[in-house]
């Protein structure tokens, strides 16, 4: 099982950084909104954020400390319950365990709903997929439709390859420029303002492996980091 994922951000001059702690690897994303953990028993994480009206937010756990309590968990189904008891946000969690399970869950300021993966696979992007949290959905602006462009290529890509992905090929659909600039692996628009790709994650929980590229993946490699 991988979990793998290109963090934007809308400041091209933020930075992101992997690091090796006591029991785990942490990727940074974007101003700190994107943590990408692999921890010890080989629990993976990877998030993506929605924005919902502001008329809707309301004082909930902040997400910096429901992930650590999170990855704090050697099971998978632990690490979901503790999202769904205190992750009430605009995030999008999605999990993979060393012993091949994967699951996502939606949240919102006032609800969630877990996302079971459709032949081994989940895909996800900066918009909501449950019916109910789709009233009132608006992406960040200076993403507009590219979410869902986004979500429909790499879905196609894996179902092009289904049953013989590798790191290698993932490694290569995070540098899809399919309606470049605005695509998987994406650069910097100034007519609209659009974010650009500031690294690109590849976790291999059962290994405790995680591959990282500090940039666009279609100009760095990848480091590897092993627990």
């Amino acid at each position: 099982m991988v979990i793998f994922e290109c963090q934007e951000c809308r400041d091209s001059g933020t930075k992101c950084g992997a690091e090796l702690g006591g029991g785990g690897i942490v990727g940074v994303g974007g101003g700190g909104a994107g943590e990408l953990p692999l921890n010890s028993a080989g629990l993976g994480m990877a998030l993506n954020i929605m924005l919902s009206p502001a008329e809707e937010q309301l004082l909930n756990v902040p997400c910096a400390c429901v992930i650590p309590k999170a990855m704090r968990q050697k099971r998978i189904g632990d690490a979901l319950g503790v999202v769904c008891a205190g992750g009430r946000s605009l995030l999008y969690y999605a999990f993979a365990s060393a012993e091949g399970d994967i699951i996502g869950i939606e949240t919102r300021p006032d609800d969630y709903n877990v996302i079971q993966p459709e032949r081994d696979m989940l895909a996800h992007s900066n918009h909501y997929l449950t019916e109910r949290f789709k009233r009132g959905d608006k992406t960040f602006g200076f993403m507009e439709g590219d979410s869902y462009i986004r979500i429909q290529r790499i879905r196609r890509l894996m179902e092009e390859h289904y049953g013989e992905l590798t790191v290698e090929l993932l490694g290569e659909f995070m540098t899809d420029h399919t309606d470049y600039p605005r695509a998987i692996c994406k650069h910097t628009d100034l007519q609209v303002q659009l974010g650009e790709t500031l690294a690109a994650v590849i976790m291999v929980p059962e290994d405790r492996v995680m591959y990282a590229a500090y940039g666009q993946p279609c100009k760095y490699e990848y480091l590897k980091y092993k627990l």
